[in-house]
């Protein structure tokens, strides 16, 4: 799960290269064909001949396929390059490409607009992943941060979660992971990156104040929870990318939390269940995108 942009892509190629078993996507193929040619042979497959399966539900994409999942692993990303990101995709559909022409200050009525439509959808993403999903089935969090860094940790505690188990000292599995996470970031690259691809928070400059203002307005909730602010306690934090004078308790509390529930969730591995659990992706809590798609720069 992954709201669009945020590394979901990145994240298959390793569940790819890893297992030799193809992920699948819920996308509609007609608007994922170049991945086919891109070693993603299963597009538009949910059945059980894949294993994982790509979504950025809440989001009500196009035609997107129901599916139930028994399991969720969901990365985000900092929304700082998530919407300039998004907005390159769907102004040139493609992925690798900008265009010459600063969004943000030849278009910025298109901007102001584009960055509050998109605060008001990962708002409801985040309520939905972290509310809705997690309570419903086992749920893994990453970061596209963590995973970009340093992916080794982030991919055996990934597969510990699909698989069940509490350890994987010793295991084919691990010796796998170790293999590609050495590779570095070439071996797991889906597609020609943008010659700006190369750092975290690349695109602060196209933020005034007031913009960050209005995303922390609608996500403080998920910004704190994914380790995007500076820290509370005053320590060091290498992906504060948004700035918080004060501090509330929950505020506190929150920092850092997918950490502690990948923690708890972890500790469960290898319990045995009553019942398999069970949560519909592109169910009735999704959330249109309309509004947010159909704006293009043309607009």
């Amino acid at each position: 799960m992954s709201y669009p942009r945020s590394g979901n892509s990145f994240c298959r190629k390793f569940l790819d290269q890893i297992t030799g078993v193809y992920t699948g996507s819920d996308m509609n193929a007609k608007m994922t064909m170049a991945f086919w040619f891109l070693g993603f042979a299963a597009e538009q497959v949910t059945d059980n001949t894949v294993w994982v399966t790509k979504t950025h539900h809440s989001l009500e994409m196009p035609e997107a396929t129901k599916f139930t999942a028994n399991k969720n692993i969901a990365i985000v990303r900092n929304p700082i390059d998530v919407m300039p990101s998004l907005a390159y995709l769907i102004n040139t559909t493609s992925h690798g490409i900008t265009f010459r022409e600063k969004i943000n200050e030849e278009f910025p009525d298109y901007w102001n607009t584009w960055i509050e439509n998109n605060s008001k959808a990962l708002q409801h993403f985040h309520t939905v992943m972290t509310k809705n999903c997690a309570s419903a089935i086992p749920t893994y969090f990453l970061t596209y941060e963590d995973l970009k860094t340093n992916p080794e940790p982030v991919v055996l505690e990934m597969f510990q979660f699909l698989l069940d188990l509490p350890s994987l000292e010793g295991t084919v599995v691990e010796a796998k992971i170790k293999a590609i996470c050495s590779n570095g970031a070439a071996a797991t690259r889906t597609y020609a990156i943008k010659s700006t691809s190369t750092s975290l928070s690349r695109n602060a400059h196209m933020y005034t104040e007031e913009h960050l203002a209005v995303i922390k307005s609608y996500l403080s909730e998920h910004l704190y929870f994914f380790g995007y602010t500076n820290d509370p306690t005053g320590g060091d934090n290498e992906t504060a990318f948004f700035t918080f004078d004060e501090h509330k308790d929950e505020d506190k509390e929150n920092f850092m939390g997918y950490k502690a529930h990948n923690k708890k969730v972890l500790a469960e591995l290898g319990k045995s269940k009553d019942k398999i659990p069970e949560y519909e992706m592109n169910g009735d809590d999704k959330m249109s995108a309309k509004d947010m798609f159909s704006l293009s720069i043309t607009d």
